[in-house]
C-alpha cells in the first residue's frame, strides 16, 4: 500500500487527495469483489447483488475507503482472495490457483494481520471438499504449494519485521 501510496503522491495533486484517491479506488473495487465473492459461493440470483449494494451503502467501508490508510486495500484483497479460493476449488486449473496465490501474496503484503486469513482458507478448503465428496489430496497439495509460495515471497519482508523488533 505504502509503495503505492508513494506512487500516487508524485501525482500532480495534493498528497492527502493522492492518498485518499487510492483508498477510494480500493474501496470501490470492493464491490464488485464482493459480487464476484457472492457469485462464486451462491451463482447467479440475488444475493450477488444485494451483497454488493450493501457493501456499497456500508458505513464502514465508507470510512475505511477515504481514510489514507491501508484498511481499504486490505478489505479488498480478503474478498478477491477468498473469491479465487472459492474458485481455484470449483474449477481446479493453474490459472485460477495462480491468481489465488497473487492475491495471497499482495494480501500479505498489504497488511499483517492477512496472515490470519490462510488457516481460515485451509478449513474452509477442507469443509468444502468434505461436503462435495470430492477427493481433497490434490486440491490440499495445490493449495500448500501455493500458500507456500505466497510465504516465501513474504521472507524479505518478514526479515525487515524482525530485524526491527530488536
Amino acid at each position: 500500500y505504502y509503495a503505492l501510496g508513494r506512487l500516487t503522491t508524485s501525482l500532480p495533486f495534493s498528497p492527502l487527495v493522492s492518498l485518499r484517491g487510492l483508498s477510494a479506488v480500493f474501496g470501490i473495487l470492493l464491490i464488485p469483489a464482493t459480487y464476484w465473492l457472492m457469485r462464486e459461493l451462491f451463482g447467479r440470483g440475488l444475493i450477488p447483488w444485494v451483497s454488493a449494494t450493501l457493501v456499497a451503502f456500508s458505513p464502514l467501508q465508507y470510512l475505511y475507503a477515504q481514510e489514507a490508510r491501508q484498511y481499504a486495500l486490505w478489505t479488498l484483497l480478503v474478498v478477491a482472495a477468498s473469491a479465487a479460493l472459492q474458485r481455484a476449488l470449483r474449477r481446479d486449473d493453474v490459472i485460477n490457483w495462480g491468481v489465488y496465490g497473487t492475491l495471497v501474496t499482495l494480501g500479505l503484503y498489504s497488511h499483517l494481520l492477512f496472515v490470519l486469513l490462510i488457516p481460515v482458507h485451509a478449513v474452509y478448503g477442507y469443509l468444502a471438499s468434505q461436503s462435495n465428496n470430492a477427493p481433497f489430496l490434490p486440491k490440499a497439495r495445490r493449495w500448500g504449494m501455493v500458500t507456500s509460495a505466497a510465504l516465501i515471497a513474504f521472507i524479505p519482508w518478514l526479515l525487515v519485521i524482525l530485524v526491527n523488533l530488536v
